[in-house]
């Protein structure tokens, strides 16, 4: 079993790396804001997803020098990878609540 593992990355976005499957759909729509394009290889979050055949359940989440905090990741997310302390509701928000 991943064990659960709470990142803060420089680019102030918190990530609970044990939440994600590797889809890329936040590197995906970061490459499209910065470059116009799908195509991970251009975003500025970098995911190297969880290798299920070596029994290593978590993925490797890292953003580069030129993020800045748009929070583009954290809307594309469906796995809630990508938690939001909300300091008025007291509470974290899911993607569903942006």
């Amino acid at each position: 079993m991943a064990k659960k593992k709470s990142i803060r990355g420089s680019s102030g976005i918190s990530v609970d790396s044990a939440k994600c499957v590797g889809c890329l759909s936040c590197a995906l729509s970061c490459s499209m804001r910065f470059e116009e394009g799908f195509n991970p290889n251009y975003a500025k979050i970098k995911i190297v997803p969880p290798d299920r055949s070596i029994n290593i359940g978590v993925a490797s989440i890292s953003f580069t020098d030129e993020c800045d905090s748009c929070g583009i990741c954290v809307r594309a997310c469906l796995y809630s990878a990508y938690p939001i302390f909300h300091p008025w509701l007291h509470r974290y928000l899911s993607p569903k609540d942006l």
